[in-house]
Formats: structure tokens, C-alpha cells, sequence
């Protein structure tokens, strides 16, 4: 990208240090909420029973290799950044030494940690989009194409070398564009499931709730765990998918003037969501498998009015009724009472 003449580099190279250093700060954090999720998920993991961990065993093996790379990536990209600002010292030092440790080896074993933590996340996000729509799998195969298509063109923006002093933008831009096909469909996919099963479990909730009087269908706890809007902007990988969106789009377009508030401003954008956009590429997928080893998400395919899921499975509690034993005991001195017309049945509190 030419630079026009009426930009203040210096400007914008101090703006775009700070960023990116804040975003390392921040990267940080996001290692250590990957940490926290991954040993939780195997504490609670251990604490559930034998025949309950097999369909979960993969997603702490996932957990773990995700927390991994990512506590990896975060560590290069800090070397890198530390290393492009130590040997800087001023806005234009920057410019000089970010271009001079384009190619290190570092920054490449960096962009190949992200690009397996994408392939892995997106690849379980597709598999968890054939979890729900194994009764119909020919829907799949658009998500499935562009999900091929990106992990090979993600592996070339690492492969391919770059020429002097310019990054492939065509291939990151083709890369984050099929990434994102790839989440739009998993996201309508996902979404349109679990909101149309949310409608039919809770009109059958609903109807058993007006014949036993039970609690309303639209505040039940099993239809909320799977179903509720925090699951379905889980499961539907919703935050991944703007994010992508808005970074896709950032990539393709440019500063919208030639002025050096407009490349300071497009700067500081485009890292924001460039950044947002890689943090949830992990997190998106790791958030899901948090999910399933806790037992709040679903292992096998999610509950549906003519699945064999847990919502529907569980006996029915009544509020009010009489025990067996008390009905038992009254039916056997209903002889003595029938002439004074004052049967007693004691009823036990509600469950």
C-alpha cells in the first residue's frame, strides 16, 4: 500500500505501537482465562463418573492442546514485540525494525501456532455443526468446502514468503474470508437448530406444565442450559463470527482519507479487531469445550423433542400430590370414615 505524502508516518508508527503492545498486554490475560478453563474443565472432569467421561475425554485432550498453543503464541508474539520496541527507540526505529523482523523466525513460528489454533478450533466447530445436523448431513457440505479451502490457504500465508517489505495481503485476506464463510454458516446452522428445538421443548414443556401445574416452561432450568441465549451465543460461535466480519472487512477496504487521522484511526481499528478476532478463534471453540466438560452442554447430539436427550428423559415432579404411603394407610381406614364423609389424605410438600 503506497503511503501519500500528506501522512505523518511518525504519527501513525507511534499509534500503532502502543496498540500492538497493549494487545500483547491483553494476550496475557486471555492465556491465563485458557489456563483457568482448562484445569477447571479436568477438575470437574474427574469428579464426574466413569460412565459419563468417555464422550468428554476428547474435549479435555482439546482443552489442553488449545491452552498449549495459545500460551506458546502469546509468549512468540511478546518475544517479537519486545525485540521490534528494544531496538527501536522511536516512531520511526519502529517502522525500521518491524520491517527488519518481518521474517524471523519467531514471528512465523507465531503465525503457524494461530493457524493450527484456527484449524483446530474451526474444525471442531464444524464437527459440533454435524453433531446437531447428523440427521441431515448433506447441509454440511458448504461449511465443510470453505473450512478446506481456508486451512489450506491459512497454511500458505505461513509457507509462502513474503516479499520485501510486503506482508501477503491478498492471501490473509482471502484466508479471513473464508474463515469467516466458514463461521456464518456454522453460526446460521447452529442457531437455527437450537432455536427451533428451544420452540418445541418449550411448547412441551409448556403443555405439560398447564395439565401438572409445574413451573413455567420459559424459565425451566434444563431448556435454559441448553438453549438459553448465553448457550446459543456460545454454540453458535456468534462473538467469532462479527468480529471476523468487521476484520475481513477492514482488510479488503483501507484508510477511507488520505490524512493522517484517517491512517491512525484505520490502524487502531484494524488491530482491535484483528486481535479480537484471533482471541476468539480460541476462545470461541475453548468456551464450548468449557462447556461440555462441565455438563452444560450437550457430548452427543443436543436434546430435541424426538431425541433421547436429558431434557425430556427426566420423571416428571408434580407440585402437589399425595404420597404412596399415605394414600395406602388412608385406604385402609376409609371403611371407618366413609359414614361421617371425612376421609383424610395428608398431601407432602411440593419437591
Amino acid at each position: 500500500m503506497a503511503i501519500p505524502p500528506a501522512v505523518n508516518m511518525t504519527v501513525v508508527a507511534d499509534s500503532a505501537a502502543q496498540v500492538r503492545y497493549a494487545n500483547d498486554g491483553i494476550a496475557c490475560g486471555e492465556a491465563g482465562i485458557h489456563l483457568f478453563m482448562a484445569l477447571y474443565g479436568l477438575s470437574v472432569f474427574l469428579e464426574t463418573p466413569k460412565e459419563l467421561r468417555s464422550r468428554r475425554t476428547r474435549y479435555i485432550v482439546l482443552s489442553f492442546v488449545i491452552t498449549a498453543l495459545k500460551i506458546f503464541q502469546v509468549s512468540l508474539d511478546k518475544a517479537w514485540g519486545f525485540r521490534v520496541l528494544f531496538e527501536a527507540g522511536s516512531p520511526d526505529g519502529w517502522i525500521e525494525m518491524h520491517g527488519k523482523y518481518r521474517e524471523w523466525w519467531v514471528r512465523f513460528a507465531s503465525m503457524g501456532t494461530y493457524t493450527a489454533i484456527t484449524v483446530i478450533g474451526d474444525g471442531l466447530l464444524v464437527y459440533r455443526c454435524y453433531v446437531v445436523w447428523s440427521h441431515c448431513p448433506w447441509v454440511l457440505i458448504p461449511p465443510i468446502l470453505t473450512y478446506l479451502a481456508s486451512t489450506a490457504v491459512g497454511i500458505a500465508t505461513v509457507a509462502i514468503p513474503e516479499s520485501t517489505g510486503n506482508p501477503n495481503l491478498n492471501l490473509e485476506g482471502a484466508w479471513a474470508f473464508l474463515v469467516v464463510c466458514t463461521n456464518l454458516m456454522v453460526t446460521g446452522l447452529i442457531s437455527f437448530h437450537l432455536i427451533q428445538a428451544r420452540r418445541r421443548l418449550s411448547k412441551m414443556l409448556h403443555a405439560s406444565d398447564d395439565e401438572f401445574g409445574a413451573r413455567s416452561s420459559s424459565s425451566h432450568p434444563r431448556l435454559e442450559c441448553y438453549t438459553g441465549v448465553v448457550a446459543i451465543l456460545i454454540e453458535a460461535v456468534l462473538p467469532l463470527t462479527i468480529f471476523g466480519i468487521v476484520n475481513a472487512a477492514l482488510v479488503v477496504t483501507g484508510p477511507a482519507k488520505d490524512t493522517t487521522g484517517a491512517y491512525v484511526g484505520y490502524d487502531v481499528a484494524i488491530n482491535v479487531f484483528d486481535y479480537l478476532f484471533i482471541a476468539f478463534s480460541a476462545l470461541s471453540p475453548h468456551m464450548i469445550i468449557f462447556r461440555v466438560t462441565t455438563g452444560r452442554s450437550w457430548a452427543a447430539r443436543p436434546p430435541s423433542v424426538d431425541s433421547d436427550g436429558d431434557v425430556l428423559s427426566r420423571p416428571i415432579a408434580f407440585a402437589r400430590g399425595p404420597s404412596a404411603a399415605v394414600v395406602t394407610q388412608s385406604s385402609r381406614t376409609s371403611e371407618d370414615h366413609i359414614g361421617r364423609g371425612d376421609l383424610k389424605v395428608e398431601t407432602e410438600k411440593s419437591l
